[in-house]
């Protein structure tokens, strides 16, 4: 990654800013094998600002606290990967089923949006009803007020 000049963020953050506007952009260590920490991502932000984190696995929003993080960005559970056409999962990997299967979650804590990517697990390397996607997202300042 370093090589392509990609930034890890591994619990971490940074600010990402452009014309004139910043965002709080903060990764997390695996959720399953490691001791995430998002309070990096959250240092140093105030009420006005946006601050976005990326989590392979959506469960880590369950343990955010109300109003500290906008928006986390996830995977991990492959829309199910096979799926009864679409709207349920034999196995989800989550402590939450079916909750983050795939699609935006809302919890009491933030906005989770949970991509289907375009791999597989190894076993089965197959999908079914759950079709590959990357997701795009724009961010867009509200009106005062708003």
């Amino acid at each position: 990654m370093a090589d392509a000049g990609i930034t890890l963020l591994r619990d971490e953050a940074v600010w990402v800013e452009r014309n004139g506007e910043r965002i709080r952009m903060g990764g997390v260590s695996d959720y399953r094998v490691d001791n995430p920490r998002f309070r990096p991502t959250v240092r140093g932000t105030g009420e006005d600002d946006f601050v976005l984190l990326v989590s392979h696995e959506p469960d880590l929003a369950e343990e955010l606290p109300r109003g500290a993080v906008d928006l986390v960005l996830s995977g991990h559970t492959h829309g199910g990967q096979v799926t009864v056409f679409g709207l349920w999962a034999f196995h989800v990997p989550s402590d939450y089923g079916q909750k983050y299967r795939t699609g935006r979650v809302a919890n009491e804590a933030t906005t989770v949006i949970v991509s289907n990517g375009i791999g597989t697990s190894t076993i089965p390397p197959v999908r079914l009803f759950a079709r590959p996607q990357i997701v795009v997202i724009t961010l867009e300042r509200s009106p005062a007020g708003e």
